[in-house]
């Protein structure tokens, strides 16, 4: 049987169909496409950064959630008291010591070893000091003893005892602190000055009005991008939150409203422990 073969011209073989001409975007058409992608960005973004945003919330949160469990245990381990706020809170009660904070023992003694519940994801962009840029950074430091004190979460040092007035020169013990569903153990922190900004590992209620009767170091817009206030003017910014881990052991985000953490009825309120 013989083999038929049929010929094709290169015309036949092209796929473009005949008479359909090449055609580019115009100018105008191009224009076009790209205005509306500039507005999709426009409404995408602000719904990616608040998403975003609220993740990172959700993170300060768990880290409270893990504060609170390891301050459980360690209330368990001794006899009921309160974590101390630094290495000697009992036998110096007045004392600001930078070594040997509360998170330093939690670290050291296997109540919480994870370096990230350390710091907010939120507020640690913020600071420059070596020992406040990372969780990493503080429990890999060379001296982690210094290093904890600049973490960006702040005890309440009228619970763990602190420099400040009389009320607070104690180490409180568990059963013992007033309505402790509204009494602050520990909220993220901040403090600054003219060469740093950096966390603290302790939160000053102190009724002075040197400071405006401003509760120092704590935090409660930390999550407005345009926060860039020192501490003392923290917390007197609108339109902010931060998360909260009260004396009862309960996690909550504590929204702030108007003036926040200022004034001595403020300060009884959610920090004083006998009041």
């Amino acid at each position: 049987m013989k083999k038929m073969f049929r010929f094709v011209s290169s015309e036949a073989l092209s796929l473009q169909p005949a008479g359909v001409k090449h055609t580019c975007f115009t100018l105008i058409e191009l224009l076009v496409v790209i205005a509306i992608i500039a507005i999709l960005a426009a409404i995408l973004l602000p719904a990616l950064n608040n998403a975003r945003t609220r993740g990172r919330i959700a993170s300060c949160i768990n880290n409270n959630k893990q504060f609170s469990s390891a301050f459980a245990m360690y209330t368990g381990d001794n006899d009921g008291f309160y974590m101390p706020s630094h290495k000697n809170a009992f036998s110096n009660p007045g004392a600001v010591n930078t070594e040997e904070q509360w998170g330093y023992v939690l670290h050291a003694n296997n109540y919480l070893r994870a370096g990230a519940v350390y710091t907010c994801p939120i507020t640690y962009s913020m600071f420059t000091n070596s020992y406040s840029n990372g969780g990493d950074d503080v429990v890999n430091s060379s001296n982690p003893k210094s290093a904890f004190w600049y973490i960006g979460y702040g005890y309440n040092t009228s619970i763990g005892s602190g420099p400040d007035t009389a009320h607070q020169k104690i180490v409180a013990k568990d059963g013992k602190i007033k309505n402790p569903s509204s009494k602050v153990l520990i909220t993220e922190s901040r403090s600054s000055s003219s060469t740093k900004i950096e966390g603290s590992g302790m939160i000053r209620a102190v009724p002075s009005s040197s400071n405006g009767n401003i509760v120092l170091f704590s935090v409660v817009a930390h999550n407005n991008p345009f926060y860039t206030a020192a501490y003392k003017s923290a917390a007197n910014y609108n339109g902010g939150s931060s998360a909260v881990l009260w004396a009862d052991g309960h996690v909550s985000e504590f929204a702030q409203q108007g003036t926040l953490w200022n004034g001595q009825d403020n300060i009884d309120k959610y920090f004083a422990h006998d009041k």
